[in-house]
């Protein structure tokens, strides 16, 4: 058999397929264009060898997974029906150009359902993540050992925006903590499946991503990681300990969490001084800038983007007219108002643009992944980095946030299809 045999051949598409859709979130940290290259050349690809796509015929079997795609299409028509009564028609176009991505990973995630290996995929993604903040790490080093720096400059100066400037690509930090946290819960599943077997490698790479996760600086990539952490230690300790004893240990926890947040001032104060934080940008100066003013940006961005709701309830401002209409209710000596901004919540976003209908059906897309992802553990984790990511930022209106966030939910709902009766038996809720 040759090459071209074998590449038409059912092994050669399902081990090619693979390794195109780990590149494909992978590729998004080199360059947007390389990405949509590679999104288009593994959608070509996909329908050339439309023969192996029995995906589709599996979704005929899950109600549930026809319903979500059904209403995963009925979401993307409000974005074209927005456009016949937007103003502002070239925004319109490009938040659809943007969002394309999201849609086409999932045409090319869910007909290969039955093709696709989770496992290497996992590994294609996790690799190309780790490789990502390594590049950062070293150049940061590389910098401070030219420039007769402090090794404390790489916890305090490297940091956020200084952070993205050290990427191939820069992606806005919260948007990387998206792929920090999803590579945690690979690393997590790839050590339970005895894919990393040394348990010494395993905790390098967790230490990796945590010491990433302090320098982006996101606070909610923050608290997505402690809500995966502590659900991980919970479900543990109630699987090691009697009832009795995982009840008693509650307790502790509860006094414990209590004490914290009645001494909140006293020990993040304490915390500054200790570790001499000067810089704001840092983690723990970012929540005691939002301990004293709140987030000040966020609150105002929500609250003129729920006042255009209110004013375009049932059809929306349109698919490109969001931002125009959120100014108006926005002081105009405001750096939001002179930045214009987006609101930052992908839910609120949904519904100032396209109303009460195509708000809803966005959100009953959420709750049917949250059905399908509730099954087994590292689809649940995948959903709560989704849900809790989009509370936060407009996810959808970049390049990047569309195309992880589509291969994130495709990953839920494939891994629901590729589900057989062989699997349903064995029942691996993991």
């Amino acid at each position: 058999m040759n090459r071209y045999t074998m590449l038409l051949s059912k092994k050669g598409y399902k081990g090619l397929i693979n390794i195109l859709i780990g590149l494909i979130p992978i590729s998004l940290l080199l360059s947007p264009a390389f990405n949509s290259l590679l999104l288009a050349i593994t959608l070509v690809f996909t329908l050339l060898h439309h023969k192996y796509l029995i995906g589709w015929t599996t979704v005929k079997e899950s109600a549930k997974i026809r319903l979500f795609i059904i209403i995963t299409l009925l979401y993307f028509l409000f974005h074209l029906i927005g456009l016949l009564y937007t103003e502002n028609l070239y925004e319109g176009i490009s938040i659809i150009r943007i969002r394309i991505g999201f849609f086409v990973v999932l045409l090319i995630l869910v007909p290969n359902a039955k093709m696709l290996d989770f496992q290497n995929i996992m590994k294609l993604f996790l690799f190309g993540v780790l490789m990502s903040c390594l590049f950062v790490n070293i150049n940061a080093i590389h910098q401070i050992i030219v420039s007769n720096g402090s090794l404390s400059d790489f916890f305090n100066h490297y940091i956020r925006f200084e952070y993205e400037k050290l990427m191939l690509y820069p992606i806005h930090p919260p948007y990387f903590g998206i792929y920090i946290n999803l590579g945690l819960v690979m690393a997590y599943y790839l050590r339970q499946k005895k894919v990393i077997k040394r348990r010494a490698l395993f905790y390098a790479v967790i230490m990796l991503l945590l010491v990433n996760l302090w320098l982006i600086a996101s606070k909610m990539a923050l608290l997505i990681f402690l809500i995966l952490a502590s659900t991980i230690v919970l479900h543990l300790l109630f699987r090691l300990l009697s009832l009795k004893a995982f009840f008693s240990m509650m307790l502790t926890l509860a006094v414990l969490m209590g004490y914290t947040l009645f001494n909140y001032n006293t020990i993040l104060n304490k915390t500054i001084d200790l570790f001499q934080i000067e810089n704001k940008d840092n983690i723990i100066g970012r929540f005691n800038n939002l301990n004293k003013f709140g987030d000040l940006t966020r609150r105002r961005n929500w609250e003129s983007g729920l006042k255009a709701f209110h004013n375009n309830f049932w059809f929306g401002a349109g698919t490109g007219d969001a931002v125009d209409e959120m100014l108006k209710y926005r002081h105009e000596k405001s750096w939001i108002y002179q930045a214009k901004v987006n609101v930052h919540n992908q839910y609120i976003e949904e519904a100032v643009k396209f109303g009460v209908f195509g708000f809803l059906s966005f959100l009953i897309c959420i709750v049917i992944l949250g059905i399908l992802a509730f099954k087994r553990k590292w689809t649940l984790f995948f959903y709560i980095v989704i849900i809790l990511s989009m509370s936060t930022e407009s996810v959808l209106n970049r390049h990047v946030g569309s195309v992880v966030l589509g291969f994130a939910i495709g990953m839920i709902v494939a891994k629901e299809s590729n589900t057989s009766s062989v699997d349903k038996k064995i029942h691996d809720n993991f």
